[in-house]
């Protein structure tokens, strides 16, 4: 083997590497064990609050010690493999931002009929058009006002200098574009801050760029209601003054403050000194709580120095808290204390009315390098506690440069504005030293400039040490104000945490159901060969684990269907490898040239199957939405680690087995393996009629049913709402849901079992064009009515209730219409994508269009037969979801088809190249036979273990497991009956005519 150390050396790299991410997983679930044990009490009731001021007291403080380098607990968190919404529970949404609303404000809230009507049509168009709202309103408008120039609406003062009258149509189409993707921006800047304020651990935010849309997932949400709150409400940007900290006043309050602090506490050291000395006996569970807190008061105090400790005697946490260097900044973790302290009655009334309090947005690692310490901002609210100016004021920001070159921000306001800012600039400029305004969004500070002189003309330019992304993100913030953007929510989805816990097990069955399965085959069939492809599929489950680590992907419930699917699929290359080596050594080579003959040989089989796979992720990935993203990650990474593992790291452990050439050390032959290789040879070809038959028929039964039945949608494709619904008690589906028909006013409901009897999920199209909150609260509040008259039992929110008087929702969801369709022009893209990748590919490798052909006829065939079985399968009784989840599983049944049919294909053109070109027929037949024995194992193997995801995968991959178990078997039914066939058909009638075309010729 060449390059045998370089393949060492980088197994190593990547092992090593992925012990490393890994690790901090394995901290970070250690902390949280540690925190449950501090939180749970001596009945065993784990107390919530407590857990997280656990977690928040060692957020900056180091809790893994790697050779020296020293991680804190926040470092942990962001580096361990962490688990999607669907396994740890939490909420899921989409965002849209609204363009009406912004096409309006640009317009100065234009009442022209003519505008009004073509917003209107724009909004009925958009919902059949994947066109952006701007292009659309721009067709309506021009459809009735023909004559009528775009610049027309949009001229006015706060748009001077921006759109003159004159101005082409073309040129305010691209200016509203710009202003529609600048409020995108906008909001995801707002939203992001909100969300990394929302208080919980590892939220995620990411803008879909191609839909101008923005994704929210936030683990461990258990008030939705709060957070559409958070999501949804109208940005208020304002000016202050800042007080500074050498304010005199301010400086009596906040040592009136301290003095008060500093003898409460004094008092309860004396009070606890007194009742400490009359108690005799402590409880042993005190005692411990009592052990465990000074340790973590051990752990804080060898952080502060003996001089922080003496200021901490005589201080309140106002000043002992506070960085020594600078006023009032805090480590982040601290500004909860703080908070508290100056919300308290008792300390409010000692500060003057006029004084309020705002935190920096984020810390500034310029003051404070690698460390995470805010600032406290205080600022005169004057008598009336209104601001100096809101955000309306703002006709426009944008990022800019100073006259040093550094990048600056430049803001002008309208001349209602500009009064009121000359004067506001004049007297802070005139202060000594001159003062300062705070720029305030949402209550918290993004910057507070000293002003250097008057402004007379309301415009002005903000400059400092600013990065790109922070005068980008400054100027996003100053037009919040000026041209809201609101928000509504097209998507959402909610799953709780014992449904998470449910998910997270069933996934971890299923692993080790599959990998159990696969390693006592491949032991059996395979002998020590088999030892070998195990130990290259362990590394290949690592790895995969590893680099999702590493790459800070979260594992989703379809990400373990992936890892499962890899399992099976990893055998395939180990198949191939050990079938080549048998055939060598039957042709009396020896052990050492059967094996390097065998490897060199499945080489390239093995890289062009994995090569086709790999186009379907691709193409899954780049058009695929929500959870394909993960499934379509896991299979691509599993793809890339599992030819790794086969093709390099067994061929080193086979070749050390075998460097003394004892056949006996390394055996790739058992009893079974022999007794299968006996079969005889079948006349595939010759059948090939009679399966097309078959096929046809059984495809056309399905789609004659789906046009007369229909298929079952999920919400994804028909929008809608759905909630799992959970009892004490069994439920019939059936009764349920024409108990609920008529709270939803016989709209549309469905009820089926979610996994047992005791849990239901209830999928409704009431409401369905309403995506807003109200509607929300309507639809399930006529779900919990429904439930409560059918059952007799009550909602509660909480799950711990549940019992035989009580029911809960443990998740739901929904997708608005709009985004239904483009959910399923998304998965259409993604099929016809993978297929033109495919055909493309196969053209370039075999270099002849039949084979191409062939490909595409047999995928198509699967998906198509897919498609059937779930159809046929509602006619039983079994009825599945077509949603995302289905469509990953129909674009993997593509890849692995493709594989199989790649596979024999290169059998194909390797029997060609020995010249045996005489008797097609035979050839095609021959290479068949030659490869089943390869093909019945690896869709026997995965079969299997799609079987075991089918059982123990959970009602969530029910489908999915379904249209993989039937699309595997159909594919290798089709690579062997369809694909070839169809190529020597194809070949046959090309040679056929062109021999009659030379016929007529002559």
């Amino acid at each position: 083997m060449r390059n045998k150390g370089f393949v060492i050396v980088l197994g190593i790299v990547i092992t090593l590497l992925c012990l490393y991410y890994l690790s901090f997983t394995f901290v970070s679930q250690g902390v949280e064990k540690d925190a449950n044990e501090y939180a749970t009490d001596a009945g065993g009731s784990l107390n919530l609050s407590k857990k997280q001021n656990y977690l928040d007291s060692i957020w900056n403080k180091p809790v893994y010690n790697l050779f020296g380098a020293e991680f804190t607990y926040k470092q942990v968190k962001e580096n361990e493999l962490s688990l999607g919404l669907d396994l740890r529970g939490g909420m899921h949404v989409v965002l849209e931002i609204s363009p009406i609303d912004i096409i309006k404000g640009l317009s100065g809230n234009n009442q022209d009929p003519a505008f009004e009507a073509a917003l209107q049509k724009a909004r009925e168009m958009q919902k059949s058009s994947t066109d952006s709202y701007v292009n659309l309103f721009y067709k309506a408008f021009k459809a009735d006002n023909p004559d009528k120039s775009l610049a027309s609406l949009f001229t006015s003062a706060a748009n001077k200098d921006r759109v003159k009258l004159t101005d082409a149509d073309q040129t305010v189409l691209d200016f509203l574009n710009k202003e529609v993707d600048g409020a995108i921006d906008r909001s995801f800047t707002i939203l992001k801050t909100r969300i990394d304020q929302f208080g919980t651990s590892q939220p995620n935010i990411q803008r879909l760029q191609e839909k101008g849309r923005i994704q929210i997932e936030i683990p461990g949400a258990d008030n939705p209601q709060r957070v559409r709150k958070l999501l949804q409400g109208v940005a208020r940007l304002e000016f202050w003054e800042v007080v500074e900290p050498y304010d005199q006043q301010l400086n009596q309050s906040l040592t009136a403050i301290n003095d008060f602090i500093v003898k409460e506490q004094n008092a309860k050291k004396a009070l606890t000194t007194l009742t400490t000395s009359q108690e005799n006996t402590t409880t042993d569970a005190d005692k411990a709580k009592s052990a465990l807190e000074q340790q973590l008061a051990q752990v804080r105090d060898s952080t502060v120095s003996s001089l922080d400790s003496l200021r901490q005697a005589t201080s309140s946490p106002l000043f002992s808290l506070m960085n020594p260097n600078y006023p009032f900044l805090y480590q982040v973790k601290d500004t909860a204390v703080i908070n508290k302290l100056l919300k308290r009655p008792e300390v409010r009334s000692l500060l003057p009315r006029s004084i309020g309090f705002f935190w920096d947005v984020k810390p500034d690692p310029k003051i404070t390098p690698g460390v995470d310490d805010i600032q406290l901002n205080f600022v005169n609210m004057g008598r009336t506690g209104k601001p100096l100016l809101t955000g309306e004021v703002i006709n426009d920001a944008r990022q800019d440069f100073d006259d040093k070159a550094r990048y600056a921000v430049s803001m002008q306001m309208n001349t209602t504005g500009s009064k009121i800012w000359a004067k506001v600039t004049r007297e802070a400029a005139a202060k000594q030293p001159q003062g300062r305004i705070a720029i305030v969004l949402d209550n918290y500070v993004y910057t507070a400039p000293t002003v250097n002189g008057e402004i007379p003309n309301g415009s002005s330019q903000i400059s400092g040490n600013f990065e790109l992304e922070e005068a980008k993100d400054l100027a996003n913030v100053l037009k919040a104000g000026s041209l809201p953007a609101p928000t509504r929510i097209v998507e959402e989805a909610i799953v709780g945490p014992s449904l998470g816990k449910v998910a997270q097990n069933q996934g971890l069955i299923s692993m080790a159901c599959g990998l159990g399965i696969v390693v006592l085959f491949m032991i059996a069939y395979y002998s020590k060969g088999g030892w070998v492809a195990n130990i290259s599929l362990l590394f290949n489950i690592f790895f995969i684990l590893g680099i999702l680590a590493q790459f800070k992907s979260a594992l989703t419930l379809p990400g373990i269907a992936g890892i499962v699917l890899t399992m099976g699929m990893a055998v395939d290359a180990n198949v191939l490898i050990y079938e080549r080596i048998k055939e060598e050594m039957a042709l009396g080579r020896k052990l050492r040239e059967a094996i390097t003959r065998g490897y060199n040989r499945a080489f390239t089989t093995i890289l062009d199957s994995n090569l086709t796979t790999f186009i379907t992720a691709v193409a899954l990935f780049v058009l695929g939405q929500g959870p394909l993203k993960g499934f379509a990650i896991v299979l691509m990474i599993g793809i890339g680690t599992s030819f790794f593992s086969a093709v390099y790291i067994s061929r080193v452990i086979v070749e050390w087995m075998a460097r003394k050439g004892d056949e006996a050390k390394v055996s790739f032959d058992t009893a079974i393996a022999r007794m299968i290789k006996k079969r005889p040879q079948y006349n595939f070809i010759g059948a090939r009629k009679k399966a097309y038959l078959i096929s046809g028929t059984i495809v056309l039964i399905g789609f004659v049913l789906i046009a007369i039945q229909g298929l079952n949608l999920g919400v994804d494709f028909k929008g809608g709402r759905s909630y799992v619904v959970s009892f004490n008690q069994p439920v019939i589906a059936t009764d349920m849901k024409v108990a609920l028909a008529n709270n939803f006013e016989n709209t549309g409901v469905e009820v089926k079992n979610f996994g047992s009897d005791k849990v239901m999920k209830v999928t409704t199209s009431y409401l369905v064009d309403d995506e807003s909150d109200a509607a929300d609260e309507k639809v399930k509040n006529a779900l919990i009515a429904g439930v409560e008259k059918f059952k007799g039992v009550t909602y509660t929110p909480h799950e711990a209730q549940l019992d035989d008087q009580h029911f809960i929702i443990s998740s739901s969801s929904k997708v608005g219409a709009t985004i239904a369709d483009d959910i399923k022009d998304s998965a259409f893209e993604a099929a016809l994508a993978s297929l033109v990748l495919i055909f493309i590919y196969i053209l370039i490798r075999f270099k002849r269009w039949t084979y191409s052909a062939g490909a595409i006829v047999a995928t198509v065939h699967d998906t198509l037969f897919v498609v059937a079985a779930f159809a046929i399968a509602r006619v039983f009784g079994i009825s599945f979801e077509v949603d995302q989840v289905f469509v990953a599983a129909i674009l993997t049944v593509i890849g692995y088809s493709i594989n199989d049919t790649v596979i024999i294909f290169d059998r194909i053109r390797e029997y060609l190249g020995y010249g045996a070109n005489h008797d097609r027929e035979k050839l095609f037949n021959d290479a068949i036979n030659s490869t089943l024995g390869r093909t019945l194992i690896t869709s026997g193997t995965t079969l299997i273990v799609v079987l075991v995801l089918l059982l123990f995968g959970g009602e969530v991959l029910r489908g999915f497991s379904f249209a993989l178990f039937v699309g595997i078997g159909v594919g290798t039914f089709s690579s062997i009956f369809i694909a070839s066939p169809v190529v020597l058909d194809l070949e046959t009638s090309a040679a056929q005519i062109k021999k009659a075309e030379a016929k007529a010729a002559a």
